[in-house]
């Protein structure tokens, strides 16, 4: 009985790791063959025009502020390519996109089972999970401002959930050191100054932990866990609200 349930294990992984392998690879093919968008163009002639400080300055005081979302675009895009090349740095952009996710997600899982649930699943496992959660989170994905594949947008709100993991897989972090809590400052801020909407549901989310984690510590005093996680999360919550606080006033 137990081989059985053992074979039975291996083929649903295996069938769980086929499934996050063709995502993976719709993903890419999707990548490699996006175009830029209008709004896309302009922002690529924002920058064009005006340099890194120019389009900065320039979207302050004609769109909303989103610092990070533009430092982003320009990090891909403010190359002096033909436009009719410019899909090489679109597919770049994209592969670096998903690589990143998977990081947050996949740290997020591992610093989650090790403070909740004391174990650490395998790496394979993890990876597996970690494309899953990509892939059910692509998905689910309807609105038009929130379409992966119009990099303008991505850069805002794609952008934001990915550093909003990211900064909550730091924050989770059992053991931390100061550079993690370093780490949870920048990271916070750019989560929360690329879109003021994910911003707004972080700083609940961070609000909630807080309280949580307060009665909880209430109840076990001194518990080193407890005290350290408090500690990221008040970082990570002045972070968020400062950081809307910037982009609200664009």
């Amino acid at each position: 009985m137990e081989n059985k349930n053992n074979i039975f294990h291996r083929i649903e992984f295996i069938l769980l790791s086929a499934t996050a392998a063709l995502f993976l690879v719709f993903y890419l093919f999707l990548a490699f063959n996006n175009r830029f968008a209008t709004d896309d163009y302009e922002f690529l002639q924002l920058f064009r025009n005006n340099g890194w400080l120019g389009s900065i300055v320039n979207s302050y005081h004609n769109h909303t502020f989103r610092w990070p979302a533009v430092i982003i675009f320009d990090l891909f895009f403010g190359v002096d390519l033909p436009f009719h090349n410019m899909h090489y740095m679109i597919f770049l952009y994209h592969l670096v996109t998903m690589l990143v996710f998977i990081f947050a997600v996949y740290n997020l899982i591992t610093n989650v089972s090790k403070l909740v649930l004391q174990s650490l699943p395998s790496k394979k496992h993890r990876i597996t999970f970690s494309l899953l959660f990509i892939a059910s989170f692509y998905f689910a994905t309807v609105q038009i401002t929130d379409t992966w594949y119009w990099v303008i947008a991505s850069c805002v709100h794609l952008q934001s959930c990915i550093f909003g993991i990211l900064g909550l897989s730091i924050i989770l972090k059992p053991k931390k050191k100061i550079i993690d809590y370093s780490l949870v400052i920048l990271v916070m801020a750019v989560a929360t100054g690329l879109s003021e909407n994910f911003a707004i549901w972080l700083i609940l989310l961070l609000t909630f932990l807080i309280i949580f984690i307060r009665v909880k510590a209430r109840k076990q005093p001194g518990k080193l866990i407890s005290l350290t996680l408090l500690k990221a999360l008040f970082i990570g919550l002045i972070t968020a609200c400062i950081s809307f606080n910037i982009n609200i006033s664009g």
